[in-house]
This record gives C-alpha cells, structure tokens and sequence, in this order.
C-alpha cells in the first residue's frame, strides 16, 4: 500500500505538483484551505514529511482526526494541546492573534474542516502576519469554492485527467488483463474519478480487473453509498458509453480500412456508386459499412463478411447510446492484436 501512495505523491505528475505547492505554501509561513479527500489524507502527510526531510526541513506535523465544525473549536483545540503560556489578547481576531505570538512557529497542523466557508476568514488573519518560516494550518475540505477568497490549493488545478490515466494503468500492469483492457479499464476508473472524486485511495479501489469483468457491480461497491443508486446507474452508463465511444470507435474504423484495403481491386469493379442518400463515391475508401455490407455477398471471404457485419452492428449500437455488452467489447478489442 505504501509503495502505491509513493507512486502517487511522487512520481505522478500532477500529484507531485499538488504536494509540492502544498510544502511551498507551509514553508512560507502560509495558511490555506486544500481540497484533499478525507480518506487520502494520512498518506498524503507521510509522504509530505518525507519530501520535507529531504530538503533538511522538519516542522512538526500534526494531524486532527475528527472534523472541526467551527473555527472557535478549533482554536481552543490548538491553545490546549500547542501553547502552554499563550495569554489571548482579546482586541484582536484570536487566530490573527494567535500568528502575531508566533504560536504556531516550527508547526505544520492539518484540520479536517465541514465548511471551507466558515474558514476563509481564518485563513486570511492567520496568513496576515508575515513569516518566513513554518507556523500554519492546513485545512482540509471536501469542496471548496472556486471564488472563495482565501489562499486555497485546488486539486483539480494540478491533477489531470492524463495523471489519473498513468496513475491506473501504473496499478494495472500485474493484472491478467491484456493491455487493451487495462486501457479500457483505466478510462473508465479515471472517469469515475473525475465525477467522484480525485483520490488515490478511490482510484486504488477501481484499478482491478473486476472494474473490467464485473463493471457495474464492483464500481457500486467500491464507490459506496454516496449516490443514489439510479443516480449511479446514469452516471455509470454514460462514462461506458463514452469510454467506448473513445477506445472503440477508432479500432471499428481501422478495421473498415483494412478490410478495404484487402479487397480494393473488387471493389473498384463496383464504383461509382451512389449510396441511399444519393452521395457518389468514386474511391473504395468512401465505403462505409453499411455500402460494404450492401455488397458484401459478392465477393467477400466469409471471415470478412462476418467481420463487416460485426462491425456494423458496433458502431450502429453506439452511435444510436447503446453499451456494448462484455461478449461484443471481447470481440473488438481481440482484434487489436493483429492490427
């Protein structure tokens, strides 16, 4: 699991972007609120510490467990555990106050947060005072307004995509799935991810051959029951059928190209023609499949006659928002390795 969490944080990009400016921030004595998932948190400061020592840096890193709802809880909490002759100064915004006594000073804290609303105005006192060296508060909340005005560090602005995608196809390389359906696989897992959340912990639950084999069933459980299972069911059929559309579509047109290829010369016996919408085609390669399968009893080879209807039925099922069933996906993505 480790060694998963370092792949992450460290060697994919985006990721390693996103803990890096997080290290920035709290090396310059800055305050922010991130929108790091709850449960990706713990291994996310292990490899924060350990980035830190690296470059001869060593705060003191400590984590709250339990989510503070209001920021006066949280500076209570801080006072208690942290401080031991801090006297408040009552003029003051107690979290300002408390950065202008240095209390924070040598100190990294993470706070699990409901709101990143309420915590905006904490963040802005305590990043008031000027500091050249850590004393600050990471705030970790599960969404964060774009517009919010604060220091905040988004995790989309750094992760990608692509990041997820190297990330998954990374988790899937000792699996007994061919390369084709780890692709497939990884597709769908990272645009689960992009809907759901942009998580290692969750991106390490759907990086399995069952995601491939038992889709529906296995991204259920593995999500939770944070969507209403007809909400699921929408979202999970729209990202197969769009995931198919990518990876299939291409394969069904190389394979029109080949079987063109392969019978060009009787196919130029057949041209011009005009199609059912009365447009001319003059060169083989304007066939498509519903022109080859006009023809394709005269003078096909079986094999590419079984082919050319294989490939109708395809790429007419999605194109009218069908999913290929598990049986039918087999089939085209086999043909990738003879391409």
């Amino acid at each position: 699991m480790c060694a998963q969490i370092y792949e992450w944080w460290r060697n994919t990009p985006g990721a390693k972007n996103f803990l890096q400016e997080v290290a920035k921030t709290s090396r310059a004595g800055k305050s922010a609120i991130i929108d790091l998932p709850r449960e990706d948190l713990n291994g996310f400061v292990r490899i924060l510490s350990d980035f830190m020592s690296l470059q001869n840096l060593s705060p003191a890193i400590n984590v709250f467990d339990s989510m503070e709802i209001e920021p006066l809880d949280v500076f209570d909490k801080i006072v208690d555990q942290f401080t031991t002759d801090y006297r408040q100064d009552f003029s003051s915004p107690p979290f300002l106050d408390l950065s202008k006594q240095n209390a924070l000073d040598g100190r990294l804290i993470f706070i699990p947060i409901s709101n990143s609303d309420r915590f905006a105005s904490v963040v802005n006192d305590l990043n008031s005072v000027s500091r050249n060296s850590f004393g600050s508060i990471i705030f970790i909340a599960k969404h964060i307004r774009p517009n919010l005005q604060t220091q905040k560090i988004l995790i989309k602005k750094f992760i990608s995509p692509v990041d997820l995608q190297f990330f998954t196809i990374r988790l899937l390389q000792d699996s007994d799935l061919t390369p084709m359906q780890q692709w497939y696989t990884a597709l769908v897992a990272t645009k689960l991810a992009m809907e759901i959340s942009i998580s290692e912990t969750l991106l390490q639950k759907l990086s399995r051959a069952e995601l491939y084999f038992n889709g529906r069933r296995f991204a259920h459980e593995s999500i939770g029951n944070s969507f209403d299972e007809t909400d699921f069911d929408t979202m999970f059929d729209r990202i197969i059928w769009e995931t198919q559309i990518q990876l299939i579509l291409p394969i069904v047109e190389r394979q029109r190209e080949e079987i063109i290829l392969r019978n060009e010369d009787f196919l130029r016996t057949l041209l011009p023609i005009r199609d059912e919408f009365g447009n001319e085609m003059w060169a083989p390669l304007d066939m498509e499949f519903r022109n080859l399968r006009y023809h394709a009893q005269a003078g096909f080879s079986p094999e590419d006659r079984d082919l050319i209807e294989m490939m109708y039925v395809v790429r007419n099922e999605l194109s009218h928002l069908k999913i290929l069933p598990l049986e039918k996906l087999e089939a085209v993505l086999k043909l990738t390795s003879s391409m």
